[in-house]
């Protein structure tokens, strides 16, 4: 088997950021799901759903629950849920697929990331890799959570720092 390159501390701890801050991401979204779909976030049932579920049927089910949202007149921030924070959402996603199932490596001293997939045809590319453009995608998960986070309504947000804190 061939040797694991030694990939430098500070690309180790980039690539650490964006798997922290999506995971952190991911499950507010889960949160809003069950929010969404009229479930109660303190009850471990209502988890179970989301809990193994791929994050473009996420996508699809969050999309459809705002619309319904909309014609039943209760949408209220989640009118333009589709225009501003899906776009932010998927954009997050596609950053994160980048660094977090690239396989990474050091070739003449240089970090670089490799991408496979053989969807049709088999297509492989190793690419010189920054600091700067993992650090962007951090960014863009963090623009995503601020942006799906400002949908919540004050009662719920209330609802949920009270639960956190143990005064259910």
């Amino acid at each position: 088997m061939p040797e694991i390159s030694k990939i430098p501390d500070e690309y180790l701890k980039a690539i650490g950021e964006v798997a922290v801050r999506w995971n952190h991401m991911e499950q507010i979204v889960n949160l809003f799901l069950i929010y969404l779909s009229g479930g109660n976030i303190a009850e471990d049932r209502a988890h179970v759903v989301f809990a193994h579920m791929a994050f473009p049927q996420k996508m699809d089910v969050m999309g459809a629950l705002a619309e319904e949202l909309s014609k039943s007149g209760k949408s209220g921030a989640w009118t333009t849920y589709k225009s501003t924070v899906q776009p932010l959402l998927k954009k997050a996603q596609s950053g994160r697929n980048m660094v977090i199932h690239s396989m990474w490596g050091v070739h003449n001293g240089k970090v670089k990331r490799a991408s496979i997939s053989a969807r049709g045809t088999l297509k492989f590319s190793w690419l010189e890799a920054t600091i700067q453009e993992i650090e962007d995608v951090t960014q863009s998960i963090e623009e995503a959570r601020v942006a799906i986070s400002a949908l919540a309504d004050p009662e719920w947000k209330e609802s949920i720092r009270v639960r956190k804190e143990g005064r259910k």
